[in-house]
Formats: structure tokens, sequence, C-alpha cells
């Protein structure tokens, strides 16, 4: 398979509540939204603070990083009206993670981590980005604004980014591309037979022809793997995806769904742009599909890295492959 040259950098941040907050029990669009205000203002330099109307928008990271464009030559992405973020906000969901509670309290020393995947260039802003986590902590989560601080940052291996106690970030960071997270993932994936089981962790939103999927099978994985994976490499990354995507599609259209335990979960959030409550709900459980696998396990590990669907941003659409 062909070498993916998409730049990667994976981050668990640890902040600690300073007070007692209140947040929603599910934190994706309330990170997604505060990181979002926070990383604006302290990179925006003008008053007006409209990037359509900036004089530096195509050298800003904001832009890059939070309302990325859509470049208009490239036919991946045409009729698209947004283009896909070079980041995924994730939270640690348990598998009794209970999606019918709506709050959760924190009180002072509550810690709560998420993970930060950043892609393309928005790996060399994680300056700006640590920063950006720092601000959005101290002017607080939720509702009411729950101040929290940040207390380290570190990689998918333990090291660490960035400890606020020497405030000091570390200066052998370098980005890793998917392929060698990939090969990593493929060390622990052994199929015992010619079936697997995806477990949808965080509500997986699909669209096709413009209707909500209530089912996944593994063609329709596949086909959004692929979609997403070309998307970033072609945005973010060094060079084109250059796979048959007919003859993938085909082939993934003869594996079999054994059995299914997938359900949906309502969710929404607050558009601060539209002023109004969206609804962003998706299909969690599981799917055991059967048929010829082996060949599609690269492209399965990236989509665990990557997230699939709708919202990636606010950490949904994660899954994990279990044999």
């Amino acid at each position: 398979m062909q070498r993916l040259s998409l730049p990667l950098l994976q981050s668990q941040i640890k902040i600690r509540s300073c007070e007692r907050a209140e947040l929603p029990a599910f934190l994706g669009s309330t990170l997604r939204g505060a990181f979002g205000r926070a990383l604006k203002s302290v990179v925006c330099i003008v008053n007006h603070g409209e990037c359509q109307r900036c004089i530096v928008k195509t050298r800003c990271i904001y832009p890059y990083i939070f309302e990325t464009p859509v470049p208009e030559n490239i036919i991946q992405l045409q009729g698209q009206a947004r283009a896909p973020h070079p980041f995924v906000l994730s939270l640690p969901i348990e598998p009794d993670y209970n999606w019918n509670s709506k709050r959760q309290i924190y009180h002072q020393g509550d810690v709560l981590y998420f993970r930060l995947l950043l892609m393309g260039k928005a790996v060399y802003s994680l300056p700006f980005v640590i920063y950006t986590i720092q601000k959005m902590a101290r002017q607080g989560l939720g509702v009411h604004r729950g101040k929290f601080e940040l207390a380290h940052v570190v990689d998918r291996e333990g090291r660490e980014i960035f400890s606020a106690e020497t405030g000091t970030l570390s200066s052998n960071l370098k980005p890793v591309p998917l392929s060698e997270l990939v090969e990593k993932r493929l060390e622990n994936l052994h199929l015992a037979e010619d079936s697997l089981k995806v477990r949808f962790i965080s509500p997986v939103r699909i669209r096709s022809n413009g209707d909500l999927q209530t089912h996944i099978d593994f063609q329709l994985l596949m086909r959004n793997i692929l979609r997403r994976l070309s998307q970033l490499m072609i945005l973010h990354g060094q060079e084109a995806l250059e796979l048959d995507f007919k003859d993938l599609l085909e082939q993934a259209s003869k594996v079999a769904t054994l059995s299914s335990s997938l359900r949906w979960i309502d969710l929404e959030r607050y558009s601060s742009r539209q002023k109004t409550k969206l609804k962003i709900g998706g299909l969690v459980g599981t799917v055991r599909y059967r048929g010829n696998l082996a060949k599609f396990l690269p492209l399965l590990a990236a989509g665990e890295i990557l997230n699939i669907g709708a919202s990636t941003s606010f950490g949904l659409g994660e899954f994990r492959i279990e044999v």
C-alpha cells in the first residue's frame, strides 16, 4: 500500500479544575468551541476580527486550523462547503459510558483528560496551540465558565511535551507520518479468521445521498475512510492518495455483515454562529464483518487514528478494531 505521508502529532492533555464546574457529560463540542474562541484571541491581530476580509488570512493559523478553507483547485473537495480541519479533539469514553447523562460536576482539584491530534502544518503551530489551551482553561468551560488550569501535555508514548510546573516545551518534538502509526497498529492486528469486529466508540454520523445512515455496512465504512483519508492527505499531507477506489469499494461490497448492535445516540450542540442548538447525534455499538478483510486492515487502522463521518473535530466518529 502507498505510504501515507500525512504528518501527525498525537497528545494527551490534562487540565485541573480550579473551582466547582458544571459541564456537559459529552464535552466534545464544549472543548472545540472554547478552543476556537481562545485560538482566535491568541493570534488575531485585526480589530474587526473577520477572517474573510483580513489581509493576513492566508498566513494566519486560525482560519487554517479552525475555519479551514476549501481550495478551489482540489477536485476531492469540490462541492463541499467546508474542508476537513487539521485537528481532532477526543475524550476517553468507557464502554459503559452513560449517553443519557446531561451534566457532570467537577470539584476543585478534579482532573479532565482529553486527546488532541494535530495534522499537517498545524503540528508546527504546537506552541500557539498549547498557549491557547492554557488560555482556554483559564477563561473557563461550560455555560458558567468553570475555571481550569493546564497541568501537562504528553505525547502518545507518555513523554512530556509541556509541563505547567516549568513552563517549558520539549524541543525534541517532530511529526510522525500516518504510515508509521498504521504500521505500529498493524503489529497488533492479526486476523485469526476471516472476520473482525468494529466498535464505534463515539457517535458516528454518516450521510449517504444526503440521508443520515442508521446502519454501517462494510462498503459504507470503507467509502468514508477513503474519503476522509484522501481529503486529509491532499489538503494537509504531502501528496495525494493514489489507490484504486473503485476496485477497493467493489471488494468491500463483498464483505458481509454478520451482526450489528448499533444504536442511535441523540446529542446536540449550541452553534454560536447560528445562535441555535444543532443535532449532532450518531451511531454507537459494534458491527461484526466477514470476508476478505486482510487487505483492508491498513485503511481500517488509518481510520481508527483519524475518525470518520461528520464532526470529527468534536471527537465524533471514533472507532476501534477488535479481532
